[in-house]
């Protein structure tokens, strides 16, 4: 008796075996240790869900990347996280030949669809306070407006 793959591959058309092969799709959370044909004649996969996460969880996470980015220096993950007026907020604010060295977050509550956070960068020219407003834009969080406080 064959194995179920080969099976599988052997009762299936040529000509969906072949579009599977050259045309395969990216799924995330499959896992498979088969070919893009074996998959398309029917080989069973395993599927991962993953778990529902809290919004306000996932809000967070997103502001501390944006944070964890500028004080890497990674500015193309913080221009990333950011929608082009939050990007312009964030060029008003100035001087980018601060040294960044750490972060301190600091939730401020809802506006209606916004979140609010108050972020204390510490520099090597002293303390850096600025406030976010944050909003799911296309499924991500990005930053919609910064400013500085004081």
């Amino acid at each position: 008796m064959l194995p179920h793959n080969r099976r599988s591959v052997q009762s299936c058309s040529p000509e969906r075996a072949v579009a599977a092969a050259v045309a395969p799709s990216v799924v995330v959370g499959i896992i498979d240790n088969g070919t893009a044909a074996e998959r398309a004649c029917g080989r069973p996969s395993m599927e991962i869900q993953m778990p529902e996460q809290d919004p306000a969880q996932d809000v967070e996470e997103a502001v501390r990347a944006h944070a964890r980015a500028i004080v890497a220096g990674d500015i193309g993950a913080a221009i990333r996280s950011m929608t082009p007026e939050g990007l312009a907020g964030a060029m008003e604010v100035g001087n980018t030949t601060w040294n960044i060295a750490s972060y301190e977050l600091e939730p401020g509550g809802r506006d209606g669809d916004d979140h609010l956070f108050a972020i204390r960068y510490e520099t090597d020219l002293g303390q850096m306070r600025l406030r976010y407003r944050v909003r799911e834009v296309d499924g991500r969080w990005k930053v919609t407006h910064v400013e500085q406080e004081g």
